[in-house]
């Protein structure tokens, strides 16, 4: 969710989550795919979805073949994808108050307090703990881990329910 500043919150949007469904979907089948072939598999919208390759191209996350065989792609292993790339590549820079931006001033407009108010302690405890996760986090982890899981459904994706083929 971007916030006014221009900050997202620690709230994943649901452009970061279609984002991050379309990346895994690329990530498994390391062919190119078509926008529509990605939105529909995916239950996302096909307009919003060229939207979100656009910003995943220019962060150099994605690329893009012409021709009948073209499509996306990953730009280059999923294993060097993070999510924290992605969230950022399609939502900003994460940051659950401004005062916690990089370069920011401790002193945010609502703080009246001379020292860092407790409110900003707890949620620089909540993004320490967080960011690591995510820094660490690559589509390659996420697709292993769905292997383990099941498979992502996405007559489900309200509630990121998985399901289990049946064999």
């Amino acid at each position: 969710m971007m916030m006014a500043d221009g900050t997202r919150s620690l709230i994943v949007s649901q452009k970061a989550r279609y984002a991050l469904r379309a990346l895994l979907m690329l990530a498994e089948t390391q062919v190119p795919l078509r926008v529509g072939q990605v939105a529909e598999a995916q239950a996302i919208p096909q307009r919003f979805l060229e939207k979100i390759f656009g910003e995943l191209k220019r962060a150099g996350i994605v690329s893009s073949l012409r021709g009948r065989t073209g499509g996306y792609l990953l730009a280059r292993s999923a294993a060097s994808v993070s999510f924290t790339e992605i969230l950022t590549a399609v939502d900003g820079e994460a940051a659950p108050l401004p005062c916690l931006r990089l370069g920011a001033n401790p002193h945010c407009a609502d703080c009246l307090a001379i020292d860092p108010c407790p409110i900003r302690k707890a949620y620089a405890e909540v993004t320490a703990a967080i960011d690591p996760i995510l820094r660490n986090t690559t589509l390659a982890d996420a697709t292993n881990s769905r292997n383990t899981l099941g498979t992502y459904s996405p007559r489900h994706h309200r509630t990121g329910a998985f399901y289990r083929a049946p064999e």
